[in-house]
């Protein structure tokens, strides 16, 4: 009849159990890996976006000779970065996924980490810490870049305006209605912050209704200038805010709801 041994004995036993049903040291549950390197692109391509939103302003400081060119390569800048930054997340992935799955010879110490979820469980931590930054950062982008970009289109199509005379016009908004893209910035941030609470508490998240919101104050804020420049940039300020705002603020709650599934399916199949 077998004789039930000792502790270390059920403990290489359970451990041997765990390690036969965890899921390959290289690999993460697919939709958990997908939101680590959608979150890590999206953070380093809008940091490249910030920087050259400040390269931008310290060219019309130093008086304006490249704004239009920057404002363009910023957003190339962006895209390449993304690309380039989600295939790096995902070949970081494996290698922290390999590296939480070494033994370290102490059985009861590899038992706790298989017990508490493993490597993916340690992946799904680490992605949950980028959701902040993750979101808040891309809605920063957008609340410097988008307007200047979307001027620079209409421009482009409708008032057949060149690169070096466009130059002139973004130093004029940033002079004029700079501190409207400041507010819609600390707005956005404040959006992604309040999210992150409702999805804490179980609470229905809003998106567009607190965009539109976020609008009227930033327009709110234009008006200050435009008190004494004949009311034109708050009017414009709005018509440029209502193509992007709304849809942006409701982009980012729909993917903090959907990325929030995702990571609890990810510690689900952990445990």
């Amino acid at each position: 009849m077998a004789v039930y041994k000792d502790h270390l004995f059920a403990a290489r036993c359970r451990l041997e159990q765990l390690s036969n049903n965890s899921p390959p040291p290289s690999t993460a549950p697919r939709e958990l890996a997908k939101v680590y390197a959608y979150r890590q692109a999206r953070t380093w391509a809008s940091v490249t976006g910030i920087a050259g939103f400040l390269l931008l302003v310290f060219d019309v400081l130093g008086g304006p000779r490249y704004s239009t060119h920057i404002l363009l390569l910023t957003w190339l800048g962006v895209g390449v970065v993304y690309l380039l930054a989600l295939g790096a997340a995902r070949l970081h992935l494996r290698r922290v996924m390999s590296r939480a799955g070494r033994t370290t010879g102490d059985v009861f110490l590899d038992l706790a980490r298989l017990e508490a979820g493993g490597a993916t469980r340690e992946i799904a931590l680490r992605t949950h810490r980028l959701e902040r930054v993750s979101l808040a950062l891309p809605l920063a982008l957008l609340s410097l870049l988008a307007p200047l970009t979307l001027h620079f289109l209409f421009s482009l199509v409708f008032l057949e305006t060149d690169l070096r005379a466009f130059g002139g016009w973004i130093v004029i908004s940033l002079v004029i209605v700079g501190h409207a893209h400041v507010t819609l910035l600390v707005l956005a941030v404040l959006h992604v912050l309040r999210l992150r609470r409702e999805l804490d508490q179980g609470l229905p998240v809003a998106g567009a209704s607190r965009g539109f919101k976020a609008l009227l104050w930033t327009t709110l804020a234009s008006t200050m200038p435009g008190l004494f420049l004949l009311c034109i940039p708050p009017p414009l300020v709005f018509v440029t805010g209502v193509v992007f705002v709304p849809w942006a603020f409701a982009w980012a709650a729909h993917r903090a709801h959907v990325e929030r599934l995702c990571l609890g399916q990810g510690l689900e199949t952990a445990q």
